[in-house]
C-alpha cells in the first residue's frame, strides 16, 4: 500500500473490487435461501480500520467502511421477512505479521494505551 497521493488509481480499483465486489456476490448469492429459512442474518467482515484511519491503507479502509451501507439495505429490506445483515468488525491480533509493520503495530498499542 501506499499513501493516497501515491497510490495508483487501477490498484485502488482492484482493491475495492475484490472486497466489495466480492461481498456484494456473495451476499446476493446467499439472500434467496436466507429468505426461504428467515430469522437469517448476512454477516460481512469488516475490519476495525473502518472506525479509524491507519495510514497508507485508504483503498482498504474505503472498502471496509463501504460494507456498512450494504448491510444496512439488506437489514431494512429483509426486516419483514426476518432477514437482517451486520458487519463484524474484529480487531488487530497480535502476530508476527503484525508485529512487522510498525505502522499497524502502532495504531493498534497506542489506541489501547
Amino acid at each position: 500500500m501506499a499513501p493516497v497521493g501515491e497510490f495508483y488509481f487501477a490498484k485502488w480499483k482492484q482493491m475495492l473490487a475484490i472486497h466489495l465486489d466480492g461481498a456484494f456476490l456473495t451476499t446476493h448469492a446467499t439472500l434467496r435461501e436466507m429468505y426461504k429459512t428467515a430469522e437469517a442474518v448476512a454477516y460481512l467482515y469488516g475490519f476495525s480500520a473502518f472506525q479509524r484511519s491507519i495510514g497508507a491503507k485508504a483503498p482498504y479502509v474505503t472498502a471496509k467502511h463501504g460494507l456498512i451501507g450494504p448491510a444496512n439495505v439488506v437489514g431494512k429490506e429483509g426486516a419483514k421477512d426476518g432477514v437482517g445483515a451486520d458487519v463484524t468488525c474484529p480487531e488487530f491480533v497480535r502476530t508476527p505479521l503484525v508485529q512487522s509493520n510498525e505502522s499497524l503495530a502502532r495504531v493498534r498499542w497506542r489506541r489501547r494505551a
